[in-house]
């Protein structure tokens, strides 16, 4: 079933979501009706140095299914939306077309996680509610400011009719003083025409007095208000969306129902009511500044000063913390290995700080540099150069965003940082617990404000081999999992209860293999990792500790629980897949436990687990006879020859999996089907999997079974006088087998 159909199946509302989700520049029927052909052309793994050639290829097919299947519609209403929308679509992303390809991508990826858990993605509805009311707290809040410019402009209109009143009476006030003089004895009469002109004056100032004090009064309360919404804006909802980044970054879901869209969305309401304000303080300001020497009130300006102050520092503010890391940088880092990540203006065009095109730069910092920037709110000069750094922040009138994407980063060899490094490493600590960070920085202009803004990417790890992925992955799993919200960077702590490092361990294994591990499974690994027998359910006064996760070795083992936990993780994502997640492989199971489950079950039942003794592999117990044997674990190297699925039927003996499903019935849609074409004029062969009888008693002396598998050189040279209906084993325990048929 289509990702499509299992989405529209959950409830009602989804489709609302969808459809936000796609936005009005393409019509959700587009989704629905190219289901399939768009998620089988936009779900498969692209390499992100082919996604620029793969995006032309796929707007040209986009187009033809879309006009194909507008033809084919009987519905004309529906036929007609989707030509509209080819049309349309073609002419806007004709010169973008890697922006349609990118986002098309995302959108899929937003589905497949609702589909893994539709809750935490669905209860926007919940919060619905709340999003209106802040909405509409804004909308109000514009209205307000619209009217305080049409009250702030009859103030100014007030005060050019006073000037020329003033004025005006100014000089009859003169003329009346030539006057009394030049006719004492009507004094009292002149001085009482005086006194009514100036009276009128005074009535005047008095009224404009009031209104102003009255604006201001306005101002302060709108001021009040915005600081608070922006203080839910920033503090609470851009907060929680920077925070899912690292929960996402482990694999977990967002834990946010907001969309950056609505964000972005109030930050520019946040932004065209605080600049408009910022603007009639000024207006006002210099007003009042007019007015001083008329009417000389010092703790009205001063007042006025403060009011600027206020809002100026609030656009300051809203402009520093809008400026995000829309896409982070991958977390582990390759010298020399290409990278991406995008920066966003939240505010969009409203200030018109797009007109300017800012410059932004990207440098990688050290911890300790990161800490000391977010300490002094002062970036320095990074430790090492990025290759392809710098760049130019552009607004898209297609997706109404300000932004700007790095897609061809390249850091080089880090010399300097390596030595300091390899000086300050002491005892236990490697190249790969050093954490870094990529640190963007600009600065915007507007009107007569500058600001220098920056952003700080999630830690990552910086890596000169491929054999150091495993120990880097393992220190920035730590920090995404146990990092507190508020942290130094990049602090984390040395102990983490067990209860919630099994936590992590399902999510980090669910977002790579697409399946939750059971209870019995995180018990089994909590116990492998505490080295200790628990409880069930698991306590929580017992703590994990950053050694016993990743340094110290397991018992009677070469290798430490995060190196075994991550070579099973790749193992079941690169070969397992689909019995992983059919539920056919029990997988972090004790050995003990296992034997208890299948000695009471009829002969043949066995079950599937991740071996305990090798790095990545899976091995099957058997039961016979009241006697379970455990079968030499399959690795990547046996898994890329032949599949689980085909291993597990070619073995003899196995008939049910547990607890009592028929083994054909269980495995029988991940049997590689059988090809009866014959290439050139050879023999066809196939190799299989067997146990000789005699691996089972000797399965009582030893704890994994060894058995040789052997390479197409040796397998060859060891069949030289091959001939037709030939079988062979090679080895004493299990082995391959070679079956033929004759031409």
């Amino acid at each position: 079933m289509s990702l499509w159909n299992q989405l529209v199946q959950l409830q009602p509302s989804v489709i609302n979501h969808l459809t936000a989700n796609y936005g009005d520049h393409f019509p959700i029927e587009i989704r629905q009706y190219l289901a399939e052909w768009l998620e089988n052309r936009l779900i498969k793994t692209v390499p992100e140095n082919e996604q620029s050639v793969e995006c032309l290829i796929f707007f040209e097919e986009f187009l033809q299914q879309l006009q194909k299947k507008a033809s084919e519609m009987d519905n004309i209403a529906i036929s007609f939306r989707l030509s509209e929308a080819a049309r349309n679509i073609g002419q806007t992303y004709a010169s973008d077309k890697l922006q349609l390809y990118k986002r098309l991508r995302q959108n899929l990826q937003y589905e497949e996680n609702l589909l893994r858990n539709p809750r935490v993605y669905l209860r926007r509805d919940i919060n619905r509610e709340e999003y209106n009311e802040l909405s509409q707290v804004l909308e109000t809040l514009i209205l307000k400011t619209r009217e305080i410019e049409n009250e702030n402009r009859a103030l100014k209109n007030g005060y050019e009719r006073f000037y020329l009143q003033y004025y005006k009476v100014a000089k009859k006030n003169r003329q009346y003083e030539i006057w009394i003089s030049q006719q004492p004895e009507n004094r009292t009469e002149i001085e009482a025409r005086r006194n009514e002109h100036n009276e009128s004056v005074q009535q005047l100032l008095n009224f404009l007095k009031h209104k102003k004090l009255s604006l201001i009064d306005k101002l302060k309360i709108v001021i009040a208000e915005t600081d608070g919404v922006q203080n839910t804006v920033l503090e609470k909802y851009l907060h929680e969306w920077l925070l899912s980044q690292r929960s996402i970054a482990m694999g977990g879901f967002i834990k946010t129902s907001i969309r950056l869209e609505t964000i972005q969305k109030w930050c520019e309401y946040l932004a065209e009511i605080l600049w408009t304000v910022r603007e009639q303080v000024k207006i006002l300001r210099n007003s009042s500044q007019q007015m001083f020497q008329v009417y000389n009130d010092q703790i009205l300006c001063d007042t006025l000063h403060e009011i600027f102050e206020t809002v100026t520092k609030l656009v300051e503010k809203l402009i520093i913390r809008s400026f995000i890391i829309e896409k982070q940088p991958p977390q582990v880092i390759g010298t020399r290995k290409k990278f991406e990540s995008t920066v966003r203006l939240l505010i969009g065009n409203k200030l018109n700080i797009n007109m300017f095109n800012p410059q932004v730069t990207a440098k990688i910092i050290s911890e300790k540099q990161a800490r000391e920037i977010r300490i002094t709110n002062q970036c320095y000069e990074g430790c090492e150069t990025i290759i392809n750094n710098t760049g130019y922040m552009e607004y898209s009138e297609t997706l109404k965003q300000m932004s700007l994407s790095f897609n061809n980063m390249i850091l080089p060899i880090m010399k300097k940082e390596m030595c300091k490094i390899r000086k300050e490493r002491t005892g236990m600590e490697s190249v790969s617990d050093k954490k870094f960070a990529l640190l963007f920085q600009s600065t915007f202009s507007t009107g007569d404000m500058s600001f220098n803004v920056w952003a700080i990417s999630l830690p990552i790890v910086v890596t000169s081999h491929t054999n150091q992925k495993p120990e880097a992955l393992a220190t920035i799993t730590w920090d995404n999992a146990f990092s507190e919200i508020n942290r130094e960077p990049f602090v984390v702590p040395e102990k983490v209860p067990v209860t919630r490092f099994a936590e992590a361990l399902n999510v980090i294994f669910r977002s790579k293999t697409d399946r939750n591990l059971t209870d019995e499974n995180l018990h089994f690994l909590c116990e492998k990792v505490t080295r200790m027998k628990l409880p069930m359910p698991l306590p929580d006064d017992v703590e994990v500790s950053w050694q016993m996760f990743c340094k110290d070795p397991l018992p009677n083992r070469a290798f430490n629980f995060w190196t075994w936990f991550y070579e099973t993780m790749e193992l079941t994502k690169s070969f397992l897949s689909g019995p992983w997640k059919d539920g056919l492989i029990m997988g972090f199971v004790e050995r003990e436990s296992v034997e208890r489950k299948l000695l009471h079950c009829q002969n043949g039942t066995f079950l599937l687990r991740f071996a305990e003794s090798e790095l990545g592999g899976v091995t099957i117990a058997v039961v016979q006879n009241n006697f379970v044997t455990h079968i030499e674990p399959f690795t990547e190297t046996v898994l890329k020859i032949r599949s689980l699925a085909d291993a597990v039927r070619d073995i003899e003996g196995l008939t049910y999996l547990y607890p009592c499903k028929p083994i054909n019935e269980a495995f029988k849609s991940h049997i590689t089907p059988k090809s009866s074409a014959i290439k050139g004029p050879y023999v066809k062969s196939e190799l299989r999997m067997s146990v000789p009888a005699t691996s089972t008693a000797a399965n009582n002396q030893i704890t994994d079974d060894t058995f040789t598998i052997y390479d197409d050189q040796q397998f060859y040279s060891n069949c030289s006088n091959f001939l037709p209906n030939f079988t062979s084993s090679f080895s004493p325990t299990s082995s391959y087998q070679v079956f033929t048929s004759s031409c």
